[in-house]
Formats: C-alpha cells, structure tokens, sequence
C-alpha cells in the first residue's frame, strides 16, 4: 500500500467557577494518504469547538456553542466507479446552538435554537468544473418535560426545520418542515415501562402525516425484556432530488429525481438482556423494518431516464428512485465483560454479531441492498495492569462481492481487520506515551467499490492530562 504520514492532535479543557461552565476543544486528523490511481487518499480534518453555560438562578440556565470544522480529502471513487474518477472534496462548516433552561418544581422546559453553514465543493478530477453548494439549516424546538407522579412523565413539544441551497449543480432550492410530538414515559408496578409517542410532521411537499411509535420493556430479576415498534417516514434530500440536475453536460454518475415520494417504514423489535452479575452481560435482538418507496441509486438505461436534457446517451447513469418495495430482517447479539482483579488490574471485553438480510421485489439491485454487511461482528478487549495498557479490536464483514472492470477494482465478500494499541503511563498517570497499529496484518479491502481504505497504519505519540 506504500508509505504514507499521519499526524493526530486532540486537545481540550473545562473550567467551572460557580455558576459559570465554560470548555474548548480542539481535533486535527491530517495524513498525505496511500497511493491511489493517480492521485492519494489524503485528508486534513480540523475542528475547533467552544461551549459555555451559565445559571442565572436556581431555576434558568443559559447555553450556548460554536464550532468551525474544515475537511479537505481524496475522494476517488466515492460516488462512481469511473477510471476518470480522481476527485477531492472540501467541506467547509459552522454552526451555533443556543439553549435556554428553566427547571421548575415537576417540569423541565428547554428552549434550543440552532444554525449551520455549509460550503461544500467537489472535484471529479483536475480538469472537471467543481461542484460547488452553500448549504444553510435552521432547526427551533421547545420541550415540556412534567413528571405528575414519580411513575409518569409526559414530554410535549414543537419543532421547525428549514433547510436552504444554492448550487451550480442542484440549483437552488428551499424546504420547510415541522412537527408536533408527545411522549409518555409510564411505569406500571415495579417491573414494567410502556413509552407510547405520536408526531404529526408536516413537509411542504408532501403535506402531514402522523407517526405513532411504541416501546415497551419488562425487568424481572436478571432478566429485562424490551420490544418497540413504530412508523418512520423520511423525505429526499437535496442531492436525491437535484444532483446534476443544473449542469451542461452530464457522462455519467448519479442522477437525482425531483419526483421522489417520501419513503416510509413500518418496524419493530423485540429482545431480551440477561445480567449474570455486575460483571456479565449478554443482549440479543431480532428486527424486521417493512419499507415502502424506499429511496435509493439503481443503475438505469439513458432511455428509461425521465429527464434526458442534459444527458449524454452513451452515458451510463444511476438514477434515485423509489423502490417499492424493501423488507429488511436481522438478529444482534452482545456481549459485555468487565473483570477488576485488584485496583491496578482490570480486563474489560465487548463482542457482537449482526445479522441482515433484505429483500425487493425490484430487478435491478438498488445501491443499498449491493453495498450492506449480511454478516458483521466486533470485538474490542482491553487489559490493564499497572502503568500499561493494551487493547486489541477486531471486525470481520461479509457481504455481496463486487466488480468494477474498467478500474480494476474489486470488492471483496468478506474481510477482517484487527487493531491494536499498546500504552504505558511514564508520569504520575498524567503523561503516557503509546504506539498504535491499524489494519495490523496489511488487509487490501474496500467498503465502497473502487474506494481502497488503508493498508496499515504505525502511529506513535504522547498524550497528556492536567
């Protein structure tokens, strides 16, 4: 895979004087990348964030936080298997929140308002105009949190949504939204909790709709069983409706569809955790997620394009469509154990299995069902003892294999990666020192076709607490 720098630097600090909580931050991931087909995958990651909070009073506090966060990387292969396909992508964001609280004797009301810009360009390669979108969302929520008794609670509020865009390849485009919700958090007797939740969500353009959900769980000495079920809908976004819809000329890639109906699902779930002791956790879970009009990309023929204006005939294109119908199923299993052999020796474990499987009644598979984990499973270990320190993590996927011909690309069905970490304490637990090795046996895998990930990575480094 070839050599390639890394640097890391995470920093923060929180201060605290009475009333008044203020905190920064700081996170810089940067490396100059493995090579790929003529280009690296190289990216700058950087983001910087501040908070603070204050209490007027024993009943108000006011917050509020910023961030600034600028990404620049090598995004080769991201949306499309061409070996024209070179890009770089720089996005470029802000955003604030502001936060008033008012604690009363039974209720909790909370008042947020939030704002987030976005610029957002991509370069299909050097010689290609870039696509360049300014995004803007604006989100208000208010919330009534009142406990009547210490076994029922009730939550109201009221949400407003706005999302804007103005780009030279979706063109420019504003939507609405909205919603009501309620949500009753009732315990019965000692062992059982029902949560019964209605919203009505209005979308400018597909009106109002209601969405009921349910969850319920039953605790009985080691054992707690849980079940939930419920109606999601979700509407296009813009790159769904508009992508290359505002360009010249388009070759290829992916085509958005103004037309697109609201997707909608109908779920449910039902599991069962089991404590052995304080020590000892085992959770399994079945799923089945019924959707209707699930959008998604699938590969069309320029003759079955709904729009051709700006279409190239010998284009091969990917168009966003809603698939009539998906049925997904799957089983989680989880694992958890913790050992403290003494004060200065403990061992800490996690494992998990999924299983999914989805089916349509469609010809062509969609993007989503080519691209999931049929099988997934983790784990991730941790022993310490003394000053030192190691962790071992592990991920083992299995999935549709893939082929990309004109790039020589190919997904494989399965992969497995291990990574590890070693770290001693040098000063009072304060300074430590740590050498750390992803994809530690050199893995060549893919989790988009034709977008290569890392081979492996050697890292080394101090970090300090106060």
């Amino acid at each position: 895979m070839g050599e390639y720098r890394y640097g890391s630097v995470q920093a923060g600090t929180f201060m605290r004087k009475g009333r008044t909580a203020i905190s920064a931050g700081l996170l810089s991931n940067n490396a100059d990348g493995q090579p790929q087909r003529g280009t690296r995958g190289f990216f700058h990651n950087n983001t910087v964030s501040v908070s603070a909070s204050q209490w007027l009073n024993d009943q108000w506090k006011i917050s509020a936080r910023a961030a600034f966060d600028h990404r620049d990387f090598g995004a080769q292969n991201f949306y499309t298997t061409f070996a024209s396909d070179t890009a770089t992508e720089k996005i470029k964001s802000w955003w604030t929140q502001v936060q008033a609280q008012r604690v009363g004797k039974r209720d909790r009301l909370v008042l947020d308002l939030g704002y987030k810009h976005l610029v957002d360009q991509f370069a299909f390669n050097k010689s290609s105009v870039a696509n360049r979108s300014v995004s803007e969302l604006v989100q208000a929520q208010v919330r009534d949190e009142i406990r009547f008794t210490e076994k029922t609670e009730l939550t109201v509020g009221w949400q407003f949504i706005s999302k804007k865009i103005a780009s030279n390849d979706r063109g420019n485009h504003t939507v609405l939204q909205s919603g009501a919700f309620v949500v009753l958090n009732q315990q019965l007797g000692d062992k059982w909790t029902v949560s019964p939740a209605l919203r009505l969500e209005w979308n400018e353009r597909s009106g109002a709709e209601l969405i009921p959900q349910l969850n319920i769980s039953y605790h009985c000495g080691n054992w707690q069983l849980r079940g939930s079920g419920g109606k999601t809908i979700r509407d296009a976004d813009f790159t769904e409706r508009f992508n290359n819809y505002n360009r010249a000329l388009v070759t290829g890639g992916r085509i958005g569809n103004p037309d697109l109906n609201p997707e909608r699902s109908w779920s449910y779930e039902f599991g069962a955790d089991y404590y052995l002791n304080s020590r000892f956790k085992l959770a399994a879970t079945y799923f089945q997620r019924f959707h209707e009009q699930l959008i998604d990309w699938t590969n069309t023929p320029y003759a079955e394009m709904p729009r051709k204006e700006n279409l190239s005939p010998t284009g091969s294109y990917a168009l966003a469509k809603n698939i009539a119908r998906v049925n997904t199923k799957g089983v989680e299993l989880d694992g958890q154990f913790q050992q403290r052999f003494s004060e200065h020796q403990e061992l800490w474990v996690n494992a998990g299995l999924t299983w999914i499987e989805s089916r349509s009644n469609e010809s062509t598979p969609s993007l989503y069902l080519s691209s999931h984990a049929r099988w997934l499973m983790n784990m991730n270990a941790q022993y310490r003892v003394g000053r030192f320190s190691m962790s071992l993590g592990a991920l083992y996927k299995y999935r549709l294999a893939q082929e990309a011909p004109a790039i020589g690309s190919v997904l494989n069905r399965d992969y497995f990666l291990l990574n590890a970490k070693l770290q001693t304490a040098v000063w009072q637990q304060k300074l430590r020192v740590f050498i750390q090795v992803d994809n530690l046996t050199d893995v060549s895998y893919q989790d988009l076709l034709g977008s290569v990930m890392p081979g492996r990575w050697v890292m080394g480094g101090l970090s300090f607490r106060l």
